[in-house]
């Protein structure tokens, strides 16, 4: 398997000049900038950049995938946008000097970063990087709008796979507030799932806590009319002096004139070691409910074989006289179920018997003889 490497960088709050496009694009051959986004594919080298300092400089956030396991998700935010203290409870720092299975969330210069980053030691996938991004990159407004659904997910997805019950320090470590409507994913956030792989059963311990509540939208109008005069004068002025994000900053004011920052979320006093412990749960319920779903289709799929044996009989010699591979998979395909049959009615000594008679009569077909007894079929 070969070396693979993605990056994809994207605007969100304004668009590349022409001048920063050119220099972008003189990174790599193979690179071509849009007024919003590019991306990296690699299978030799590497990057010329350093991720960070491109999203610092140029963009809002970046995604960033390797074949060998490695996986990040950084987003740039205006500080202003958002308020430091209430983002920075759901960080998580596993004490690793290159910050791998970590959310980090920091201030640099006038900018918050949330920086989650993930590196698999146990194995490798070739997961396209192609695509996740812009199934994801709504996340950002939805932090800026309150929702810290992804910040608590994140948050958990660390927690998973770095608890270990010796670590006493980490075992007690207690979780961040936990958000409302966690029982209710939107698509982005299900994708942020998906591409850090992260545990379901830990995803179900943690929703036992968050509340529902019906999404707020925010009073504009109300919200400007809240604004005083000098605030008004200041963002005038702002906007003529070609301010960046200044679309984010404002509508971030509007928000706290709403007073929408005071959410409902719910401030825990559980450790990680209760997380751990509750997931073992979820997990026995969930695999106990898969086993009488398996066990439910199992014995629907039986009924159907017993209804129809005597046409599945004749449908199997039909398949062996066409003599072809796949009629022959087909074939074993249908004797398998038929064989499930036998043993769920106490009936595998009349399928023997009746394989026996099958197997005579086909005996010159050397390929079948030797499928089935791959299959192991009596």
């Amino acid at each position: 398997m070969g070396v693979y490497q993605f990056y994809e960088f994207r605007t969100i709050d304004r668009t590349l000049t022409q001048e920063e496009r050119e220099i972008i694009g003189s990174w790599s051959s193979r690179s071509y900038p849009t007024p919003t986004s590019v991306s990296f594919e690699y299978h030799y080298s590497d990057f010329p950049k350093e991720p960070e300092e491109v999203v610092a400089q140029y963009f809002d956030v970046m995604l960033y995938l390797a074949n060998w396991g490695s996986k990040r998700l950084l987003f740039k935010f205006p500080e202003e946008s958002l308020d430091f203290k209430n983002v920075k409870a759901y960080s998580f720092d596993n004490g690793n000097d290159d910050f791998t299975n970590s959310i980090r969330i920091y201030k640099r210069a006038a900018y918050i970063f949330i920086d989650v980053e993930y590196n698999d030691d146990h194995g490798v996938s070739w997961t396209q990087g192609s695509g996740w991004l812009s199934d994801m990159h709504s996340l950002r407004n939805d932090i800026i709008n309150g929702d810290f659904r992804m910040l608590y997910l994140a948050w958990l997805f660390c927690a998973s796979i770095n608890y270990n019950e010796e670590d006493a320090t980490l075992s007690k470590q207690i979780e961040p507030p936990v958000p409302p409507n966690l029982h209710q994913l939107n698509s982005a956030l299900r994708s942020f799932i998906d591409f850090f792989d992260i545990d379901r059963d830990w995803i179900s311990a943690g929703v036992v806590k968050s509340q529902v509540l019906e999404q707020e939208t925010i009073d504009i109008d109300t919200a400007i009319f809240k604004l005083t005069a000098a605030e008004k004068h200041e963002f005038l002025v702002r906007l003529a002096s070609g301010e960046r994000h200044l679309g984010v900053k404002l509508f971030a004011l509007l928000q706290k004139k709403s007073r929408r920052r005071a959410e409902q979320t719910y401030v825990s006093t559980r450790m990680i070691a209760d997380l751990a412990e509750l997931a073992t749960k979820e997990q026995s319920l969930r695999e106990k409910k898969e086993r009488k779903v398996a066990e439910e289709e199992r014995l629907v799929k039986l009924l159907h074989t017993e209804k129809n044996k005597v046409q599945i009989w004749h449908n199997v010699e039909s398949q062996i006289y066409k003599g072809q591979k796949k009629s022959y998979e087909t074939a074993i395909d249908n004797l398998q179920s038929l064989f499930e049959l036998a043993k769920y009615r106490g009936q595998k000594d009349t399928f023997i018997q009746e394989m026996k008679l099958l197997r005579e009569k086909f005996s010159r077909k050397k390929a079948l003889i030797r499928r089935l007894d791959e299959a192991q079929l009596p």
